[in-house]
């Protein structure tokens, strides 16, 4: 639709009333905006992520997560925070379909970037769900990814046993990652432990 085309005005006015515009269209906008977001610039990007990080619903979730593995860092990042809202509020069902798809997204094959792990890592912390602890493990105990990935693992496991005891395998992992060289890394696994 042409309001798309709206979201690259350079105006502040006219992109927030094409991305209300947007959001009022409904999950028939989703195909729309990932066509869209395949051509477009990071700033734009980030924007066609918040729009779809508002519409919520399965279609608007994935093709978010679809989205990170063509983003940079900054555009990673801000795709991740825009849908901590909607995920931190959502029901307990809502929250382990969510969980599912990252952890659907985090187990295709394929080179991915270190900010798209990072920041599907991110949204999965805050998906609160225990059945992601075995994926968390596998990244903070590998030492090829990279630091960055492996602090959002540690933070992740924060928010996936909030709900619950840490087992042996969990502690025994943050107290690999504490006695590591990385210092920031070591920190963060020691406020988790």
């Amino acid at each position: 639709p042409k309001v798309l085309e709206l979201l690259a005005s350079g105006a502040p006015v006219v992109r927030d009333a094409a991305a209300r515009a947007l959001i009022e269209g409904g999950a028939d906008v989703v195909a729309d905006i990932q066509a869209r977001r395949e051509h477009a610039g990071d700033a734009e990007k980030q924007r066609l992520d918040r729009v779809l990080a508002e519409l919520g619903g399965a279609d608007a979730f994935k093709a978010l997560l679809d989205g990170l593995a063509s983003s940079d860092e900054q555009t990673a990042r801000a795709a991740a925070l825009s849908v901590r809202e909607r995920v931190s509020e959502a029901d307990a069902r809502t929250k382990k379909s969510y969980a599912g798809a990252v952890m659907k997204a985090l187990s295709k094959r394929g080179e991915r970037s270190a900010p798209h792990e990072a920041a599907l890592l991110k949204i999965l912390g805050w998906c609160e769900s225990i059945d992601a602890v075995p994926v968390l493990l596998d990244v903070v105990g590998d030492d090829k990814r990279a630091a960055t990935v492996r602090q959002e693992a540690v933070i992740a496991l924060r928010f996936a046993l909030a709900s619950g005891v840490a087992d042996k395998a969990v502690v025994d992992a943050l107290l690999d990652v504490a006695a590591g060289v990385d210092a920031s890394l070591a920190r963060t696994a020691v406020d988790t432990v």
